[in-house]
């Protein structure tokens, strides 16, 4: 049961948003990999090896797609109702603050990047928090057949 509610469309979610990062992050000519920067902040603060900071950062977006995940759980428990177009909507608008606000403190462990990156970064990420809450819903729908 809960690797069909909760694990399976969190990872089919997190990897179809980071999909998106990458194809924005291809087109800008920036990096907007949050496992890399993950790993990069990961490597510095908690002195992961070089070889293992890559995986760990991996690691990391996964378990806070999971975490997002059980978050969407609750909201919907919350709103006491199956998560209708509305609530995805609404569900991806609070994640993407949510992601804005911790990246915000995330990147300042990071050296300080120029010119418009941080508004670019911010922004594909609160729309790639919306298309996790889409295929998090989408996903979850498919995933009670089996």
């Amino acid at each position: 049961m809960v690797a069909q509610k909760i694990i399976l469309p969190s990872i089919t979610a997190t990897s179809i948003m980071t999909l998106f990062s990458y194809l924005i992050a291809e087109e800008e000519k920036k990096n907007f990999s949050e496992s890399k920067l993950l790993g990069k902040i990961e490597k510095k603060q908690l002195h992961i090896p070089k070889q293992f900071a890559l995986s760990a950062g991996w690691a990391t977006h996964y378990a806070v797609g999971i975490m997002m995940t059980l978050l969407f759980e609750m909201y919907k428990l919350c709103v006491n109702k199956k998560p209708a177009v509305y609530h995805t909507i609404a569900y991806g608008t609070l994640a993407g603050f949510l992601a804005i606000g911790a990246w915000s403190r995330l990147l300042k462990m990071l050296p300080k990047r120029s010119g418009n990156y941080y508004k670019k970064f911010y922004l594909q990420l609160f729309f790639a928090h919306l298309i996790f809450a889409a295929s998090l819903t989408a996903a979850q729908k498919a995933t009670k057949h089996f």
